[in-house]
């Protein structure tokens, strides 16, 4: 049975949390709630995106000098600066594509599992902060009101 409790603010779901021993708990808020510090991979997704981008653009121009075969007379049908131009295009869209899915990756917003009742997003849009127990039991949601949870569903 998954529990939604909403607390006041984020210290009484914090220790409303610890009161909860071996169960994965998820806190929602509508601000930031100062957590401990994670990993952050947005520089190497850009990096990866960028040189990703680099050889795709390479390899498309690449690609259109091979299939279009025009004879030009031994002269250079594209040159260094289009290009270049093609290059850096490619490599800035795919660094920003990339930045942005590890972006969403690490927020958890890939998930398409948790429908937060009509309620509960009322109380988070007002300041308060919910807390999602996946696995919950009668003895865990006594726990919780007695925290000092106002809904729990």
């Amino acid at each position: 049975m998954k529990l939604i409790a909403v607390f006041e603010d984020g210290t009484a779901a914090r220790a409303a949390m610890t009161q909860i021993p071996g169960q994965d708990c998820e806190m929602f808020s509508s601000e930031p709630l100062h957590t401990s510090q994670v990993p952050n991979h947005l520089l190497k997704a850009a990096v990866w995106g960028g040189i990703i981008g680099a050889l795709a653009g390479a390899g498309l121009a690449v690609f259109v000098f091979y299939i279009v075969n025009l004879h030009t007379g031994h002269m250079e049908m594209i040159t260094l600066a289009p290009i270049g131009i093609i290059l850096f295009g490619v490599a800035a869209l795919t660094s920003i594509a990339a930045v942005l899915l590890e972006l969403l990756r690490e927020a958890g917003l890939f998930r398409r599992d948790l429908e937060l009742p009509e309620e509960v997003r009322a109380e988070l849009v007002h300041g308060s902060v919910a807390v999602l127990v996946p696995s919950g039991t009668p003895e865990i949601r006594k726990s919780l009101m007695d925290a000092g949870a106002r809904v729990v569903s």
